[in-house]
């Protein structure tokens, strides 16, 4: 790392660390308490077992404070930066994407929202192991230990979240990526990462048991919902952040998770990719790494809308935002290495501004125009939120439409710039 590198890594630390104690508060309730005690809030969190064994360390050294784990969850978050930085960097093939992508992930104000719920700290834990299981994979071909490696960073992370369990897709992008889904030792990790995803989701998370009706997701209704929102939803959040300058945030997102906005959202995002024309191995890298880590938020607000979803704050309390901000993150870095350096440096003057505004300007009471999942509101007297409820819309037909008028005209278009070549 050179003395630059250095620099610039510090000063994003301190922004990080302003912003977080800006918003952060040692006057904890609920889910917080008991983590910090190492105990299981909910059913639902039984499974957690690695992060409650980080508190209960905590536990026996520092008693139960609420500092020491903020402390921690934000030391999680600046090596999750520095690996995601490695990652993109190499994925890339372009330093400056690492440093862009890391400095997005650390300095963004929702990310770091997730670090003021100590109860959020299994999803940074969690994305600490998938990136390092990510990188190990990347390194497959050295040695076989780096596959152990991959394959026991990812069964110590599915212990942590459950929302890690398509990472398979990722690695499965990452071989296609990189020209090598024909080896046999990357055909076996898949198929045992995917069996050992499958294994603990039957017989750890067992969701089943606790009143999930699994069967509901092999309905129509959820296909057109997931694919409405797998790729809709990583836009919307991506843009959260700069739209809460001039609107609402929790309004902005209600209108892009509901119809028609997330079919809207979702038919942009079908344009732009069409536009770029990414190269079909990085595409489907994306496009596969999407899903893996959007899926699981689609399928918590599907499938529990009145306990996960009782209102749309919830939806960045950290939950559903910390792991898929991780490709988001990589994006903003491949497009702002591809960008001349005058444009480069009036992008990071007009960022440096914008997150200014936040640390003096905005309201501690209502971090980024978000009221936090008011009270009445958890104990189920404000009523629920589903993004998912209300009868058959026509928007399914509509968007396969302009979908097939696209592919047409664009085959149209090729034919005759085919033709007009050949004369």
């Amino acid at each position: 790392m050179t003395r630059r590198d250095a620099g610039y890594a510090a000063v994003l630390l301190v922004l990080g660390g302003t912003l977080l104690l800006r918003y952060a508060t040692l006057d904890l309730g609920g889910d917080d308490l008991m983590w910090l005690r190492g105990e299981s809030p909910t059913p639902f969190d039984d499974y957690r077992i690695v992060p409650r064994l980080f508190f209960r360390g905590l536990l026996a050294v520092l008693g139960p404070s609420a500092a020491a784990a903020l402390a921690m969850s934000f030391l999680f978050h600046a090596a999750n930066t520095l690996l995601l930085g490695v990652l993109a960097a190499k994925v890339t093939g372009a330093r400056l994407a690492g440093w862009i992508a890391a400095g997005v992930f650390l300095v963004n104000p929702l990310t770091l929202f997730t670090l003021t719920w100590i109860s959020c700290f299994s999803y940074i834990v969690g994305a600490t192991l998938a990136l390092l299981s990510t990188l190990a994979f990347r390194k497959r071909n050295e040695s076989p230990l780096w596959l152990f490696a991959a394959g026991a960073a990812y069964g110590v992370a599915l212990l942590c979240c459950h929302e890690l369990l398509f990472l398979p897709l990722v690695f499965a992008a990452l071989a296609w990526k990189q020209k090598d889904l024909s080896r046999w030792t990357t055909v076996v990790f898949l198929a045992a990462s995917a069996s050992l995803a499958v294994g603990v989701n039957t017989a750890i998370y067992d969701f089943a048991s606790r009143g999930l009706q699994s069967s509901r997701l092999w309905s129509w209704e959820f296909a057109v919902a997931f694919v409405s929102s797998v790729f809709s939803y990583n836009a919307s959040l991506a843009l959260a952040y700069p739209v809460s300058f001039f609107t609402r945030t929790s309004e902005m997102l209600r209108a892009c998770f509901e119809e028609p906005g997330r079919w809207l959202i979702s038919l942009a995002v079908f344009a732009v990719a069409w536009r770029i024309r990414w190269p079909a191995r990085s595409a489907l890298a994306i496009a596969l790494t999407a899903v893996a880590l959007m899926t699981p938020y689609i399928l918590r607000l599907y499938l529990m809308p009145d306990a996960a979803s009782y209102h749309i704050s919830y939806v960045l309390s950290g939950r559903v935002f910390y792991l898929p901000f991780l490709l988001i993150a990589i994006l903003a870095g491949v497009m702002g290495a591809r960008l001349e350096a005058r444009t480069l440096r009036w992008l990071g003057c007009a960022a440096a501004i914008a997150y200014a505004s936040v640390l003096l300007v905005y309201n501690r009471s209502d971090f980024l125009g978000l009221q936090v999942v008011p009270g009445r509101l958890v104990t189920g007297e404000g009523g629920t939120w589903s993004p998912y409820g209300g009868p058959p819309t026509a928007w399914p037909a509509v968007a396969l439409l302009i979908v097939l008028v696209m592919a047409i005209r664009s085959r149209r278009v090729h034919l005759l710039s085919d033709s007009g070549s050949n004369r």
